[in-house]
């Protein structure tokens, strides 16, 4: 993402898009909306905010059957792989100030709720930062419900301060990935 910033547009190529429709033909119909593949064919992306990669991960743990499950999959190894990389266990967080040597048993001891911290065993590169964009070519008739009360929250808001703000039409588009509580 080191070339992209915010308000940059990036759009798909017409021979990628292609390729994406050949894959998806050869898929079984329950995958092909799992692949995500219909939101980027010839789509045109409004980049909103690009994050670096800092190369770890925070993982809320809030219950203790999530931590059990945590303990199964990381194993003796202490690592997790997500994305094509793996993650090691950290001391930080709710394992803060634990020796490398001692973290297999300070994390058998952990309860939930708490925070663990993962940090990726290979090298950091732009190729993992988090991009938020929205798809400009796929309009919604309106925001999803979920969100409706918060779009007019918001949409009052601004009324209140600008008169001129109830004029503005509204198009609202598929984005994504975005984080809880934004618009």
């Amino acid at each position: 993402a080191a070339l992209i910033e915010p308000r940059c547009v990036i759009a798909a190529h017409g021979a990628f898009s292609e390729e994406l429709e050949r894959q998806l033909t050869r898929m079984a119909p329950m995958l092909r909306q799992s692949t995500g593949y219909n939101h980027w064919i010839r789509g045109a992306f409004l980049i909103t905010s690009v994050e670096e990669d800092e190369g770890r991960e925070l993982v809320p743990v809030e219950t203790p059957e999530m931590l059990a499950i945590l303990r199964r999959k990381l194993g003796d190894s202490l690592t997790l792989s997500q994305g094509g990389r793996r993650f090691k266990l950290a001391s930080s967080h709710a394992l803060q100030g634990v020796r490398p040597q001692d973290l297999q048993e300070a994390f058998g001891k952990l309860s939930a709720p708490c925070v663990l911290c993962f940090v990726s065993d290979g090298p950091v590169n732009c190729g993992h930062d988090h991009v938020s964009a929205v798809n400009l070519t796929r309009p919604l008739l309106g925001p999803p419900r979920a969100r409706a009360s918060m779009v007019q929250e918001a949409v009052a808001a601004v009324c209140a301060r600008y008169r001129g703000a109830a004029r503005v039409e509204l198009t609202h588009f598929i984005g994504g990935p975005c984080d809880e509580g934004e618009l």
